[in-house]
């Protein structure tokens, strides 16, 4: 059965407003700051779409995501350069530095002056991440079959960091791929496999208790921090954990006929990556100049002020998504990435 699962746009756009909220700096009274774990969800997000993709259709798959991912994100850093060539004052870290940006275009992490290992534009290290993973399947997939090459990606995901755990803090590179945190694009890959293996009538009965999973799991990602545990655990557990209860119950929901209809949700779902790239800019010049002379406007410190921050990276990412993005990424589809079959949506048609 083939399933467009609209419900997996519907947790893109969640992750995305829950970073764009965290980014905001308000904090709710009472409550540890949370939205953070929006990229845990992506990346989950990223080995499920990934697997299906295998499993269905991986030709020209690298071709595909660079176009998805590149274009957008070269635009975006570019304007970050400009701005700290122009105006060095409004920003910190970043500097207008030819070196830090040909590694950050090439998707090379390295250190910034304030130590972060960070690009240029700081939410790409998540990006840096992401290709780290296309670049790994796609060498997989010279040499595997499509089917197979997620799970021979999974072995590689851990034993990079098994080997470079001696060298861990040696340098940029190092730190940066033996970090444990691309074990979330494993727990996405298994979300498929599982999601792809439950029957149909297994998921329509249970239907309510995935329904009543995915609230807990919002949840517990809300109040993480506030929990009394002796002991959190790594991110990608005890972000990873929550974040594939909500892809898995997606998926199985999408699967037994319980997809998202909310046209405005699958909207903010597929300019989800233009909320991910833009919010920085946006949120910086309602709290830097509008907030200076209006303080309600101010998203850190009023809640109105935040409100109305999210909605502004919302509106304006669509826009940017409807008549930049989406244009973009169509136009260089179809003139370098044609297949004799239409190229798969995104998220994919799987065969679940």
């Amino acid at each position: 059965m083939q399933s467009k699962l609209n419900n997996i746009q519907g947790l893109r756009a969640y992750a995305a407003v829950s970073v764009t909220y965290f980014h905001t700096g308000y904090v709710i009274p009472h409550v540890s700051p949370f939205g953070f774990y929006g990229v845990d969800v992506f990346f989950v997000i990223s080995g499920f779409i990934m697997a299906g993709i295998c499993d269905l259709r991986p030709q020209k798959f690298f071709k595909r995501r660079v176009i998805r991912i590149v274009p957008m994100y070269w635009l975006v850093t570019f304007g970050m350069f400009i701005l700290a060539l122009l105006v060095p004052s409004l920003l910190k870290a970043t500097h207008a530095n030819l070196v830090e940006l040909v590694k950050s275009l090439l998707f090379i992490p390295f250190f910034k002056e304030d130590g972060l290992l960070q690009p240029l534009l700081f939410v790409g290290w998540s990006l840096n991440y992401e290709m780290y993973f296309y670049v790994l399947l796609a060498l997989v997939l010279l040499v595997v079959p499509g089917k197979r090459a997620p799970l021979v990606t999974c072995a590689l995901l851990v034993l990079v960091p098994s080997v470079l755990h001696p060298w861990h803090d040696r340098n940029a590179l190092t730190k940066f791929y033996g970090d444990m945190r691309p074990f979330e694009f494993i727990v996405g890959i298994a979300c498929y496999y599982v999601a792809r293996t439950v029957p149909v009538g297994v998921a329509r009965k249970l239907r309510w208790p995935l329904i009543g999973c995915m609230l807990l799991a919002v949840a517990e990602l809300a109040v993480y921090f506030m929990l009394p545990l002796p002991y959190f655990p790594p991110d990608w557990i005890g972000f990873g954990t929550p974040a594939a209860v909500l892809v898995l119950s997606a998926a199985l929901l999408a699967k037994c006929g319980a997809d998202l209809r909310a046209r405005w949700l699958i909207l903010l779902g597929d300019a989800s990556y233009a909320i991910y790239l833009l919010h920085p800019f946006v949120l910086y010049a309602m709290e830097r100049v509008l907030a200076k002379r209006w303080p309600v406007l101010s998203s850190e410190h009023n809640f109105f002020g935040m409100v109305l921050g999210v909605a502004a990276v919302c509106a304006a990412s669509c826009v940017v998504y409807l008549y930049i993005e989406k244009p973009l990424v169509d136009w260089l589809a179809a003139r370098f990435a044609q297949t004799r079959r239409p190229p798969l949506t995104d998220p994919a048609e799987m065969p679940l």
